[in-house]
Formats: structure tokens, C-alpha cells, sequence
């Protein structure tokens, strides 16, 4: 009897499962054939609105007040979004002055959407922020607000999709002022996701990197280590400035490798003894600090380079030695160079360096079989 009540509970349950699949399938078919209705539905009226603009007419203030009734829904507002993307492409002289005259709507929906739905759907509605300030090409005091309101948001979403559109919106100004609430209020936020985003400015590149420049060092390292990995992405910017940081040994780590980096990237003859002296590591300071010259210094070919890689080939730290191989790689020496490593006795630095040379002899011969 025990075993048939076990068999009759495993089938209900496989009966549940199948009815519960089947509900979804149904309630998703539904919901998209409503969500296709009312993309029609706004695409008509909206379009109708953007002839109107055209012909130098006002939106009506009906289809305002419309507009702001629907769009309180989150189903709607994604559809809208859909819409005007798809309309932007058609009327890219007369959605902005529809996204102006809807805008005061927008704006009272920003407490709904922040106060009245989870995280998630206030992420959404501050990437539909950005879609549209990108549309309409600029940024309303009143959406500057929203966006640096999101910033002290505990969830990761809101935050990175407010400064996606204040990277978007173009004004150096603005970013700075990002970045002021966050240094200010310690706002927890990822270093490289910072950085990657610093690279999507749409504005004055050379303008911001200043402005940067002369608020740095009211930032804390974290915020600095973002700030030289943009420079160093963006373009060589104030060699001397980076220069000095990297001399200053009461600076953050993190900081100073990334002046190493900067360096690898853009070579100084000030900066290659600094490099030639961290790697050998007299003052024996983080592992990090070798390991991250040894690549910089692929930048700077000569017999003092080879000499001082090929000593970090026989350090103790596998990542030194690695570095080490990969920088003699890419300085273009080949096995006979390198006979005294290879025929050496060091076991490890023979290894390590023979396998960065195969790796560069692979993709060598890749390259000529193309």
C-alpha cells in the first residue's frame, strides 16, 4: 500500500507539472499577443502625433494626459520604449519634440517607479531615461536629478543604467558629478565596470580627462585607479603627472600599477629605470609590482630589458617568471637569444620561456596558413 501511495503522489505531481507547463505556455501567448495589440495601438496614435509635429503642430494635450495614465504600467512604458525606438529611425527631426512635450509625464513617473516596484522594473525605467535622452539629445535638470538620485540605489542595476545615461548625455560636468556622490558617500561600485563605462562618455573626451585631471586628487584611490585606467584606455594624457604618482611611494598599490600599465602602454624614458628597478624588487615590495613591469617593459627593447627579463625569468613567483617569458616573446627574440636560458639549468625558466616561444611560433604558422 506504501509503495502505490508513493506511485500515486509522483503521479499528481507529474499531472501538476504538465498543467502548470501548459498555464505558462497559455498566459505567455496571451500576454504576447496583448503586448503586439498595444504596440499597434501606440504605434498608430504616436505616429499620428509625430505627423502632427511635422506639419509644425503641438502633441495634443489629451494624448499627453494619455500617455501618463498608461505608462504608470510597466508593460506599458516597455512597449513605448519598443515604439519609439522603432519610430526614432523614421521621425529623427520630431521624436525629440514629442519626448519634450511628454517629458513633465515622464518625470511623474519616476516616484512610481522607484517607491512602488522592485528594483528591476526602476532599472528599466532608468534605461528607458537614457533611450530617451539619447533620442532627444539632451539631459532636463529635472532627469539629471533622477539619474544622480539612482546613484545611492543598493541595487547594482540602478546604478550602472543612471550612469550609463549620464555617460550617454555627454556632459563632462555631469559625469564629474557622478563621480563626487559616489568618492563622497563611499558608494560600493564596481572599479571596472566604472572604467568601461568612462569609455562610453559621448561628449568631449579631452574635456573630461582634464577636468579629471584637476579634481584628482580630491578622490580616494579607488576612484583615482578608475580615473588612470580611463586615461590609459582613452589616450596618452600628463606623462608627467603619472610620472610623479608612480614615484611616490605612499600612493595605493593599485594606483601605482596602474602607472605601470599607463607606462607599458605609452613608453618614457623617465619611467624605464623605475620599471627596470621594480622588477629586479631590491626594496622586495609586492609580488605585483615585478610581475606588472615584466610586461610594461616589452615596450622597451634593448639589451638592458633582455638582461633584467631574463633574470625575472629565475625569480621565485610564477607570475614574475610568466610575464618575464611573455615580454622576451613579444621583443621578437628567438631560441638563439635565448640559448643561455634554455640550455641553463634552471629547470622552471627553461619552461616557461620555451612554452611563450612555442606559442609565438603557433601563431606564426596560423598566421601564414591564411
Amino acid at each position: 500500500m506504501g509503495v502505490e501511495l508513493l506511485i500515486y503522489i509522483y503521479l499528481a505531481v507529474c499531472a501538476s507539472m504538465i498543467l502548470f507547463n501548459i498555464g505558462t505556455i497559455i498566459v505567455a501567448k496571451r500576454r504576447d499577443k496583448y503586448n503586439l495589440k498595444k504596440k499597434e495601438q501606440y504605434e498608430t496614435i504616436i505616429r499620428r502625433e509625430l505627423d502632427n509635429i511635422k506639419e509644425g503642430k503641438a502633441p495634443e494635450t489629451k494624448h499627453v494626459k494619455y500617455m501618463k495614465r498608461n505608462l504608470y504600467l510597466q508593460e506599458h512604458l516597455l512597449v513605448f520604449v519598443q515604439v519609439m525606438s522603432e519610430l526614432f529611425d523614421e521621425y529623427p527631426d520630431e521624436v525629440p519634440s514629442y519626448l519634450d512635450a511628454l517629458s513633465p509625464a515622464m518625470m511623474t513617473l519616476t516616484e512610481r517607479y522607484n517607491r512602488h516596484s522592485d528594483p528591476v522594473i526602476y532599472a528599466f525605467f532608468l534605461y528607458s531615461l537614457r533611450v530617451f535622452q539619447k533620442m532627444s539629445g539632451k539631459t532636463p535638470p529635472e532627469v539629471e536629478e533622477i539619474l544622480i538620485r539612482a546613484l545611492r540605489e543598493d541595487n547594482t542595476y540602478c546604478r550602472e543604467n543612471a550612469l550609463k545615461a549620464i555617460y550617454s548625455s555627454g556632459e563632462s560636468e555631469l559625469v564629474i558629478r557622478a563621480l563626487d556622490v559616489i568618492n563622497a558617500e563611499q558608494i560600493k561600485h564596481n572599479k571596472k565596470l566604472l572604467t568601461d563605462g568612462l569609455l562610453t562618455f559621448s561628449g568631449d573626451k579631452k574635456e573630461l580627462t582634464d577636468k579629471l585631471w584637476e579634481r584628482f586628487e580630491t578622490y580616494d584611490a579607488d576612484i583615482q585607479v578608475v580615473i588612470l585606467d580611463y586615461i590609459r584606455f582613452c589616450g596618452k594624457s600628463n606623462g608627467k603627472r603619472v610620472l610623479d604618482i608612480l614615484r611616490d611611494e605612499s600612493r595605493s598599490p593599485e594606483l601605482r600599477f596602474s602607472c605601470i600599465r599607463y607606462f607599458g602602454k605609452y613608453p618614457d624614458e623617465e619611467a624605464y629605470p623605475i620599471l627596470l628597478e621594480m622588477v629586479e624588487n631590491k626594496k622586495e615590495l609586492r609580488w605585483e609590482y615585478p610581475a606588472i613591469s615584466c610586461t610594461s617593459l616589452a615596450s622597451y627593447p634593448g639589451d638592458k630589458t633582455v638582461e633584467t627579463l631574463k633574470k625575472a625569468l629565475k625569480m621565485s613567483n610564477w607570475y614574475v617568471r610568466y610575464n618575464a617569458a611573455e615580454s622576451l616573446s613579444r621583443l621578437g627574440l628567438g631560441y638563439i637569444d635565448l640559448i643561455d636560458i634554455i640550455d641553463g639549468n634552471d629547470r622552471y625558466a627553461r619552461e616557461i620561456l620555451q612554452f611563450q616561444l612555442d606559442i609565438k611560433y603557433n601563431q606564426k604558422k596560423e598566421a601564414e596558413a591564411k
